[in-house]
């Protein structure tokens, strides 16, 4: 019995170390460029929500996926770096500020694409300069690897979106506490943006079911229907915090069962606030700085900017380094009080 146990015991220890090599093998083979089948020191725990589970993702190619997918083809190294910068940390956050999950950040659909859909994507969005392009995006990633941004000797919570309102917006005023690097700053850069502004435009009566819809009550449009929408109140930056309806109930709307029938079949003065992130998911706006305009019989609904306008704004980015600055100049600007940390 003693050899077969011996023997056994060999195979399995073979079996052992031979797995890590047989994983690399195919991870270098494989069809997904950011797929790692082993954890290392250069890899993510990436939450995969379509398959409800986790993956060990590469660090680079899955930061070089994520940029790539959010730059525009003509984007400096520079920016590159930067926003690449701050996709970094901001997993460093979530692994400091969670250490209890098993997983480091949740996005992989919106910053990740298997190898052959990424690269069919960015053949046609960098088109015949595919390969300069590509060598711009490493470079700039691989820098990025190099660093992090710290406040107070922790990884900072480095927000990005895509457009400001042409500043971006204070953490007091989008999540309700005060954090001292991300503050309003200008952004001027983003209102030269061609896709700055975006419009839409709804029929009155799909207005009106929509909001009905969401607020779950039927509320009828005043005489005027033009003033169905009282007041809009805004941030300093732009950003709508809530958007006041006004109008009167249904006749019959039971909204108290202890009212007479009299009572219920009288119309009332209504008015209910819909808050700016919610009015911009019921219309499917880009972001929360809009305008309502009432034009023949519908409503014209411009908005500005696309995201949350907090922290990093990547055309601001793209901007500043097309202008002439470092990557440490866009972070600077953008994340106030920050160190940028080599790593």
């Amino acid at each position: 019995m003693k050899p077969l146990y011996f023997i056994l015991t060999v195979f399995l220890t073979l079996i052992m170390l031979l797995l890590p090599v047989i994983a690399l093998n195919e991870y270098k083979k494989g069809e997904d460029i950011s797929f790692s089948l082993s954890e290392n020191k250069n890899s993510i725990k990436v939450f995969v929500k379509s398959l409800n589970t986790v993956q060990n993702v590469d660090k680079k190619s899955y930061l070089f996926s994520a940029v790539a997918n959010s730059l525009s083809k003509n984007a400096k190294e520079e920016a590159v770096t930067a926003v690449a910068l701050s996709f970094k940390t901001y997993i460093e956050y979530l692994k400091t500020e969670y250490p209890q999950r098993n997983f480091d950040i949740d996005d992989f659909e919106q910053n990740y694409l298997p190898k052959e859909e990424l690269l069919k994507a960015l053949k046609t969005k960098w088109g015949t300069n595919y390969e300069t392009v590509k060598k711009t995006f490493l470079n700039g990633v691989e820098k990025a690897l190099k660093y992090s941004i710290y406040y107070n000797n922790k990884p900072i919570m480095a927000k990005v979106h895509k457009i400001s309102g042409g500043k971006t917006e204070s953490a007091k005023n989008i999540l309700g506490t005060d954090i001292p690097y991300l503050v309003s700053v200008e952004s001027a850069g983003d209102l030269l943006n061609e896709n700055f502004e975006s419009k839409t435009t709804v029929p009155a009566e799909e207005f009106k079911n929509k909001l009905n819809g969401f607020l779950n009550i039927n509320i009828n449009f005043t005489e005027n229907t033009q003033n169905y929408i009282s007041k809009i109140n805004k941030t300093e930056c732009g950003t709508v915090t809530g958007v006041i309806v006004t109008g009167k109930t249904a006749a019959n709307e039971k909204e108290n069962q202890n009212q007479s029938q009299k009572d219920k079949d009288t119309p009332k003065e209504i008015t209910k606030e819909i808050k700016g992130e919610e009015f911009k998911n019921i219309f499917n706006l880009k972001s929360s700085n809009f305008t309502v305009v009432f034009k023949n019989n519908s409503f014209l609904i411009t908005s500005f900017g696309e995201g949350d306008f907090l922290g990093l704004s990547i055309s601001g980015a793209e901007y500043m380094a097309n202008s002439g600055s470092n990557f440490k100049d866009i972070i600077n600007w953008y994340y106030k009080n920050t160190e940028i940390v080599k790593k």
